[in-house]
């Protein structure tokens, strides 16, 4: 969907429901209840559905801008970035943990 209709969407699902509480407050005896519940409900379910897909599409754009990262066995893989070395992150630590356990 593109954002034209994105925004069409928005406008009809909370034109619908402020439409259906409008008659619900009008107390009209019978369209009232016959119209202006369902059309409450449905202009409710609209609009979770239309911000669930803005939502993905604003997911989408992140996911393209993000760099591309090797794995790693860092916690904080998604907090920092991998330095470009041809020595994989496990042989570095490696070398690491033997370092300290010869040199105390």
């Amino acid at each position: 969907m593109g954002k034209f209709e994105i925004c069409a969407c928005s406008l009809l699902a909370v034109a619908l429901f402020l439409g259906g509480v409008a008659l619900i407050i009008s107390h009209i005896p019978f369209w009232s209840e016959f119209l202006g519940v369902p059309a409450t409900l449905f202009g409710f379910g609209f609009i979770i559905l239309t911000f669930d897909e803005l939502n993905q599409l604003t997911l989408e754009d992140e996911v393209e801008r993000r760099p591309f990262l090797k794995p790693s066995w860092n916690p904080s893989f998604f907090a920092t970035r991998t330095s470009k070395s041809s020595v994989t992150p496990k042989k570095s630590i490696r070398k690491r943990i033997k370092k300290k356990a010869t040199f105390g």
